[in-house]
């Protein structure tokens, strides 16, 4: 995950919402950013992206 956050270092996280029930917790989020920087041996794109 390291590599991801440094090629898209300007990430904002939405969390959209939150379930619970009994021990267990699934969030639902939006993750927001542009690819600023190497990724996998792949360029920067300066790409907004949305996840």
């Amino acid at each position: 995950m390291s590599g991801f956050f440094d090629a898209v270092s300007d990430i904002h996280l939405t969390i959209e919402g939150i379930i619970t029930e009994g021990d267990k917790i699934a969030v639902r989020y939006t993750l927001t950013g542009a690819n600023k920087g190497n990724f996998n041996g792949f360029p920067p794109t300066n790409e907004k992206l949305t996840i």
